[in-house]
């Protein structure tokens, strides 16, 4: 989209030593940036750390109108933690308690798939078949959770496809968006959570 803005060169509030005209595309600057980031890169740059714009310009620019379109279930305590500017609305749509990324019913109906595992036990009997895997590592009680573990099963995940993502069906991305959730909380919410 061209945005086009009529200026008169005998308008007496521009100084035409001052003037510079810029033609481009709406996909810079602000506006530009606050679509720019996708869900999937949101959620990426958690584990892989790869985004290109600071956790300020995330914050600011890009989490609003993101947080909007997926009903504000973004994870967000990562970028909390590493920015340098205080985002107030970012801050109180945060989950405060892990019970507000796995409710009490999640975890028991897949009591009995995980039975007494912790999260790594999971991971290293069923990785053979991810989707089940991820499956079940989203819907794990906090108690089973080593959070240096569950860092490093996402980042084998990742590793494994980076744009993984992007190539998961619905139900299946929402199980892999609840364990970075989790994860986001864990290592990054509870330090600033009451």
């Amino acid at each position: 989209m061209l945005n086009i803005i009529w200026i008169s060169l005998e308008d007496g509030r521009i100084d035409e030593n001052m003037l510079a005209l810029s033609i481009g595309l709406t996909t810079t600057g602000v506006y530009g940036l606050a679509r720019a980031v996708n869900s999937e890169q949101w959620y990426r740059n958690i584990i892989l750390h790869d985004s290109l714009y600071s956790c300020e310009q995330l914050l600011e620019f890009v989490y609003p109108e993101l947080a909007k379109q997926n009903s504000w279930k973004l994870p967000v305590w990562y970028y909390i933690s590493k920015s340098n500017m205080k985002s107030e609305l970012a801050e109180e749509k945060a989950p405060h308690s892990y019970t507000e990324i796995v409710t009490e019913s999640t975890i028991k109906r897949n009591r009995s798939a995980i039975g007494e595992r912790t999260a790594w036990e999971v991971w290293t009997q069923e990785k053979d078949s991810l989707m089940k895997a991820i499956r079940l590592l989203g819907c794990m009680p906090e108690e089973k959770i080593d959070v240096n573990q569950y860092r490093s099963i996402l980042q084998a995940i990742f590793t494994e496809n980076n744009n993984i993502l992007s190539s998961l069906d619905s139900p299946n991305r929402s199980n892999l968006h609840r364990m970075i959730r989790i994860y986001d909380f864990l290592e990054y919410g509870q330090k600033k959570t009451p």
